[in-house]
């Protein structure tokens, strides 16, 4: 039988077995995942008599393919700006909480007298959380719009990020390129360089080809432009000694930092779903049955480990960032399940012999435990949280209020400080110049050997070398502008900062003088010469000063057009958040849930208006949001009615939020992908007293009517009071809970002190 249609066979059997297995996993109440991994045992080559799949090349194409497809969709749902929306805190959070586990993992496999390759795959496959999981286990529980929920989720991402990296530098160990001596370093250089070159080129490029492809009416010709650029930027990757995993994750973040995350989305609505299967079952497809039951101790011990280490290094990684003990530790104890990319890392490990074989079985199985006990953690999280709260030592409850007031000082000082305020934005294009100098010259010989192997272009060897390097040498010399001159604005900033007049100039030639000896190492390293010794730093040299003093300007300019193109991309193409608590708005203080729900297809009140349906008086919760269609429509006004498939956000207490779900959800077969609603959040505003709206009730006042804004509640002295009556009054320093954007969120405060 021909090898096509033997290929298409075992696609036939891995999709027709996966819907079995997992419909089967899915009544149970089990992880769907894990049943996708059941049914590649199942029909894999380790498991007679049902081998229904067994030549492992086919299975490792059909993992690879997957592979593409899942990191394009984990890179979607992270996207750029959202990474710079998850803010600091929870940036250091993870950081923390990888680093710890690391070394926990690390100290675990040399106690198991592990070899030390061995340690770093199995602290890789215990860093991370499975984002998949974790957000499919607080979807079922309605608690992903719980601020605990969501700094879970934000964590999870994040965590991929870490993944990714982690996936690239085993990727490169275990090619060998890190054991040359400083190879490490050059690799995190080169990895850093490869990231920020996609990146900003991909924020060029991208947005403009999504445009021209909006044009198209075909949803089919969408699916293949975007599906073939995928494909080739994870053959980038692949070709630059990474990962396919990290080409499709990027896209995916700089697709969705775009306006178009929505329609590529809807156009790959089946495609996602379809690839994510295959990835999975594949997966499983390469776990040995037999040595899975044979370790089984051995998984069962490290899942407990990983449970017990993830929850108490991510619980004081929270604390160390400034949150409640509460939330800190409500938050540990959901971020335990691991999933996907453990599978990818235990199958890196396992292909290159890095590892022993049972570790495929061994990351399946602590997921797998990891994900059945995840649910009860969660359910059992706001117990234990209040039962560590109540048995902590007064002087360690002392201890974090005193750390946290600290933090919120040191804060607000840094804010104040001017050489921060002046230099942070410049912080942050320093090191992408300086990443992206360090791509241009680390991967221009391998780009020229690309060009080598075209047709007809050793032909011209000669001419082509020269006009090729001269082009690189130009592109690098433009970035080592761009940072010579930011790097000498902060050394300005920080001579007039922390020197008298006297000896500001001399700090800041120091500054510069280092800056210059610094890029030009950089250059004598990296840039390949045509002589060695000390004769390559005199060209070196002699090539700078020349183009410098003839095309300085020209360089400078087209930093400038560079920088603003790049910036003008990411501020021109703003991502949809989840809806979140504003500053104003503490996480114990008002008790309410924010609770999603699908109306489903044969809904006995679709069409009707939010008016008609009364779930303000008759249930007690409100409707903050709905999406319909992948379009938001923030703060419904009472006449907008609900139809099929418009997914709306509630919120309410708990016992009201639960049975106006229950209300809304009847007659549901199947529910929907979770939405992403924009930038509205939960704010508070205090009623001033010199108010003209004081004293007045909230029917006479219209408040939705004239500001756009819904009242969720109103907290007066100790008593709370959600979704409150039209006939109530406001009163001087009342506490309102608000849903609005921040453009209604200042007009409804001008509004209420008018």
């Amino acid at each position: 039988m021909q090898e096509g249609l033997l290929f298409i066979r075992d696609l036939a059997v891995v999709l027709l077995v996966a819907a079995a297995v997992g419909g089967l996993f899915r009544k149970l109440g089990l992880s769907i995942v894990v049943g996708y991994l059941v049914a590649g045992m199942i029909i894999g080559p380790y498991t007679p008599p049902f081998t229904l799949v067994s030549d492992i090349d086919r299975i490792n194409t059909l993992s690879q393919l997957g592979l593409v497809f899942l990191m394009f969709f984990v890179g979607m749902e992270l996207s750029l700006g959202r990474l710079r929306r998850l803010g600091l805190p929870v940036m250091a959070g993870v950081a923390i909480t990888a680093w710890l586990v690391f070394n926990f993992s690390r100290f675990l496999a040399a106690a198991l007298g592990w070899e030390p390759t061995v340690g770093l795959f199995l602290a890789a496959m215990l860093m991370v959380s499975s984002s998949a999981i974790l957000s499919k286990t607080l979807g079922e529980a309605g608690m992903n719009h719980e601020k605990f929920g969501r700094r879970a989720i934000g964590m999870s991402l994040m965590e991929d990020v870490v993944a990714v990296a982690m996936l690239t530098l085993l990727t490169t160990k275990v090619g060998g390129q890190a054991a040359a001596p400083g190879g490490l370093l050059r690799v995190l250089g080169l990895l850093g360089g490869f990231v920020a070159l996609l990146v900003c080129l991909g924020v060029l490029i991208v947005p403009r080809f999504l445009r021209r492809l909006a044009r198209a009416s075909d949803s089919d010709l969408k699916v293949a432009a975007v599906a073939g650029v995928l494909m080739w930027v994870a053959y980038l990757a692949a070709s630059a000694g990474y990962s396919v995993a990290l080409g499709a994750f990027l896209l995916g973040m700089i697709v969705g930092e775009t306006a178009f995350r929505e329609r590529i989305e809807r156009a790959f609505t089946g495609v996602q779903g379809m690839f994510v299967v295959i990835f999975f079952v594949s997966i499983g497809m390469l776990i040995d049955v037999r040595l899975l039951l044979q370790h089984w101790p051995l998984i069962l011990g490290i899942a407990l480990f990983s449970i017990v280490v993830r929850t108490l290094c991510a619980t004081c990684a929270l604390l160390l960032t400034g949150n409640t003990l509460t939330g800190a530790v409500r938050t540990g104890l959901i971020v335990t399940p691991i999933g996907e990319f453990s599978y990818i890392i235990a199958q890196l490990g396992v292909t290159k012999h890095a590892v022993p074989d049972y570790f495929y079985g061994l990351a399946v199985g602590v997921s797998a435990v990891t994900a059945f006990t995840a649910p009860l953690l969660l359910r059992a999280s706001e117990d234990v949280a209040r039962w560590v709260e109540a048995r902590q030592p007064r002087r360690l409850a002392r201890a974090i209020e005193t750390y946290r007031a600290w933090l919120d000082v040191v804060s607000g000082q840094l804010q104040g400080n001017s050489f921060w305020r002046l230099t942070r934005g410049r912080i942050g294009q320093v090191l992408v110049e300086g990443l992206l100098l360090f791509g241009v010259l680390g991967f221009s010989p391998m780009l020229r050997q690309a060009l080598d192997g075209l047709p007809g272009v050793r032909a011209a060897v000669p001419a082509l070398n020269l006009a090729y390097w001269a082009v690189v040498f130009t592109v690098a010399l433009a970035m080592a502008v761009a940072l010579f001159r930011n790097l000498s604005a902060m050394g300005m900033i920080f001579a007039d900062a922390v020197a008298a007049r006297p000896l500001r100039p001399a700090i800041e030639g120091g500054i510069q003088f280092v800056a210059a000896i610094g890029l030009i190492a950089i250059f004598w390293a990296l840039f390949p010469l045509p002589v060695s010794g000390w004769w390559s730093g005199a060209v070196i040299l002699v090539a700078i000063a020349l183009f410098l003093l003839l095309f300085w300007r020209r360089l400078v300019r087209w930093h400038s057009q560079f920088q603003f193109s790049v910036s003008t991309a990411l501020d021109t193409e703003p991502t949809r958040g989840a809806l979140h608590p504003g500053k104003s708005v503490r996480e114990e203080e008002w008790g309410v849930d924010l609770v999603e729900v699908v109306v489903p297809e044969d809904a006995p009140y679709a069409g009707q208006s939010l008016r008609g349906l009364a779930l303000r008086n008759g249930f007690g919760v409100s409707v903050v949001a709905i999406d319909r269609q992948g379009f938001e429509i923030p703060n419904p006004g009472p006449d907008r009615a609900l139809y099929p498939g418009d997914k709306v956000l509630l919120l309410g207490g708990d016992e009201e939020a639960a049975r106006a779900r229950a209300f809304l959800e009847q007659h549901t077969t199947a529910k929907g992908p979770h939405p992403t609603f924009g930038e509205s959040s939960l704010e508070t505003v205090i009623v001033p007293p010199e108010s003209a709206r004081v004293g007045r009730s909230l029917a006479e006042l219209e408040v939705f009517a004239a500001t756009g804004v819904q009242v969720l509640g109103i907290r007066r002295g100790s008593g709370t009071l959600l979704n409150p009556p039209a006939a109530e009054r406001l009163l001087p320093h009342d506490r309102l809970l608000i849903v609005a954007t921040p453009q209604e969120y200042n007009q409804f405060r001008a509004w209420l002190a008018g």
